[in-house]
């Protein structure tokens, strides 16, 4: 069973963003909305339906 959960790449992707933009200017709060809108997107998604599942989610 393939267990590579779509949130996965999602996490994977702001991560990768955050550690090319990170330097001294006050850039904070644009990450922190990003992250808010990734949180407001996994709110919207089903709930993991077996064990594999759940425990493959991030």
């Amino acid at each position: 069973m393939d267990l590579l959960i779509t949130q996965r790449y999602m996490i994977g992707a702001f991560l990768e963003e955050l550690s090319e933009a990170i330097h001294p200017g006050d850039t904070a709060l644009n990450y922190l909305k990003s992250l808010g809108d990734l949180q407001n997107q996994f709110k919207d998604e089903p709930l993991p339906t077996s064990r594999e599942e759940f425990e493959a989610r991030p």
